[in-house]
């Protein structure tokens, strides 16, 4: 796909079809599934805070406290900001998921055992799940590998654009490897039973739960404001 730059800004080429139609509803598409984003994190968030305080707060009111720190931490418009923030982002989120990993080898049990029975681990889904249930498995899966849709904001604030394809693979490079070991390792412990998204729910031990979480703080923020800063530039 193209792009075309405006004002410092690189936009999806949306002129693949050309005219106003195409354009207009490319512009209402992106910052829409940008929001939707932004609303998943503030969930996540909320379910955070839920899980630590274990306060009579409910849902939406953590949800909107998560928006709200989200919102302040957006006002820093410039790459060169959010690519700290990143980096930040991307060490604890590599301890969260290392120690997420761990805890799930080491301790007796998943959380809820043995309501459901021992720990199924299937290779193929069985037999009689619904359309429904397989496509949100798959979407649970694609939503880690998402991030492309701010791909061309990145491109537009680089010093050498050039320089991108290389660090688009080595990212995706380690992010597959990542991400497919961590959730084989979790699943081949906590079963189709017991795993739950995000999969901080699945260990049974609260201390051990409320680490691996807490590591993930910095990247629920700041991913929130990922998506808020790139919407608000769209």
């Amino acid at each position: 796909m193209g792009m075309v730059v405006h004002g410092g800004h690189v936009h999806p080429e949306q002129h693949l079809h050309p005219g106003k139609t195409s354009d207009t509803h490319a512009s209402n598409i992106v910052p829409s599934k940008l929001t939707l984003f932004k609303g998943f994190h503030c969930l996540v968030g909320a379910k955070y805070l839920n899980t630590i305080t274990n306060h009579g707060v409910c849902t939406i009111g953590f949800s909107a406290i998560v928006a709200c720190i989200s919102f302040f931490c957006s006002l820093p418009r410039t790459f060169s900001t959010l690519a700290k923030l990143g980096t930040a982002s991307a060490f604890f989120t590599f301890i969260s998921v290392l120690l997420a990993t761990i805890f799930a080898g080491i301790e007796a049990h998943p959380n809820g055992y043995p309501k459901y029975g021992e720990p199924t681990v299937l290779i193929i889904p069985a037999a009689g799940t619904t359309f429904v249930a397989g496509m949100n498995a798959f979407m649970n899966i694609s939503y880690t590998f998402i991030g492309q849709i701010t791909i061309p904001s990145f491109i537009a604030e680089m010093k050498d654009p050039r320089d991108f394809p290389k660090a688009l693979w080595a990212v995706t490079i380690a992010e597959v490897i990542l991400f497919s070991l961590v959730g084989a390792i979790v699943y081949a412990y906590t079963g189709t039973n017991y795993n739950t998204a995000p999969a901080f729910g699945s260990l049974g031990n609260e201390t051990f739960k409320k680490v691996s979480f807490s590591f993930m703080i910095p990247t629920l923020i700041f991913l929130g404001v990922l998506y808020a800063s790139v919407s608000a530039r769209f």
